[in-house]
């Protein structure tokens, strides 16, 4: 394997391959022959390029994992195509879908294996909820609703290329975190979605670009420490928060919302499909992050204490019934017995609402009440 472009998911992709036991990674490529260099040695990789074109022209590189900035990736990918690497590319496959169609086409043609790096598929629970609603114990799905959201640009002196529509595209948060979701419910669901209406919002509307380069999710410490925000002021010409109305081929309705300066939340995707039938009234859903993370959700506490409940770890399958007292729900599971505090002591913080307090000192200034 090679990978080109080694910033923030390239290494995570050596990681994963590597995880796989019969993977090896024998090259890297990045925007310089310094960078490269200093990257593979980081990451024990034997060999670096300054150029992906020279990567693509070792002949020990079968498959190329594409991990760069979006408006590189139909280059690299048609360049690595033509020389009949297999090819696995972070989304988006290409900044059009014209790109993206012409990018297909010339993995068919070329007869090599060509993915894009949905990861969420790969989770064991989104597998068992896709073969639940796929063989027929879920009934068909009628709703689908969730949302992913995360916090890493709330503050102006945050930045990305992501935010640069010549660098990342005419979308931002929605086609960045955004299609994620999309494309787990699809998958989830089996369903595909063929109508849509939104509505998007720019937060934070001018933002302060470093001087240097900057990786995802990394912030600005030193405007942070010295109090004097540091980089030049620029224009954000893209959406950073938004909201998507659904419909998906079998006429089931959906929802979700996106957003990348929502307080408390670092990675939080959270997908519900809602389905039913004559011989099955149940849905199932799946949460990335847990509730200590999350905080206190009344969601979270609703779905434990349905009837019927089923929950392995952060998927819930949820049965229509009545729902019982809160003493007989999952919540209660760990302790048949609650302790009430003393009123005189506040010390004791009640059990539901420890985990709220788990998250405001988890995050600190980024408190979510």
């Amino acid at each position: 394997m090679g990978l080109v472009g080694a910033g923030f998911v390239g290494p995570h992709h050596i990681d994963a391959v590597r995880r796989l036991g019969f993977v090896d990674v024998v090259a890297l490529a990045g925007s310089s022959d310094a960078t490269a260099r200093d990257k593979a040695q980081a990451l024990d990789v034997p060999r670096s390029y300054g150029r992906y074109e020279a990567l693509l022209e070792d002949p020990d590189v079968q498959v190329v994992h594409n991990a760069t900035p979006n408006h590189l990736h139909y280059a690299v990918i048609s360049a690595a195509l033509a020389r009949g690497k297999h090819v696995v590319s972070d989304k988006p496959l290409a900044m059009t879908a014209a790109d993206a169609r012409a990018l297909v086409d010339q993995a068919h043609r070329a007869g090599v294996v060509h993915a894009v790096t949905f990861n969420y598929r790969g989770n064991p629970l989104v597998q068992e909820a896709r073969r639940r609603i796929a063989t027929g114990e879920i009934g068909p799905p009628h709703f689908l609703h969730g949302s992913y959201l995360q916090d890493w640009l709330i503050k102006d002196t945050d930045y990305s290329w992501r935010v640069e529509p010549e660098k990342g595209g005419a979308s931002a948060a929605v086609a960045d975190i955004g299609s994620h979701w999309c494309d787990l419910a699809e998958h989830v669901s089996g369903l595909r979605i063929v109508e849509v209406l939104g509505v998007m919002s720019t937060i934070v509307r001018h933002r302060r670009k470093p001087a240097s380069s900057r990786q995802a999710f990394a912030e600005s410490r030193r405007a942070e420490l010295s109090g004097s925000p540091q980089g030049e002021v620029v224009d954000v010409k893209v959406e950073d928060l938004a909201s998507v109305l659904l419909r998906f081929d079998n006429g089931a309705i959906g929802s979700v919302s996106v957003g990348q300066v929502c307080a408390g939340h670092k990675n939080d995707l959270v997908l519900e499909v809602c389905a039913g039938g004559r011989s099955s009234k149940t849905s199932c859903g799946w949460v990335t992050e847990s509730a200590p993370t999350r905080s206190f959700r009344r969601i979270r506490r609703s779905l434990a204490a349905t009837s019927g409940t089923t929950r392995v770890c952060l998927v819930a399958i949820r049965k229509a019934g009545p729902t019982p007292s809160p003493m007989s729900s999952a919540t209660s599971t760990r302790s048949s017995r609650r302790t009430r505090p003393r009123p005189n002591d506040n010390n004791v913080v009640p059990p539901r609402l420890q985990p709220l307090r788990m998250a405001i000192a988890r995050y600190g200034s980024s408190k979510r009440l």
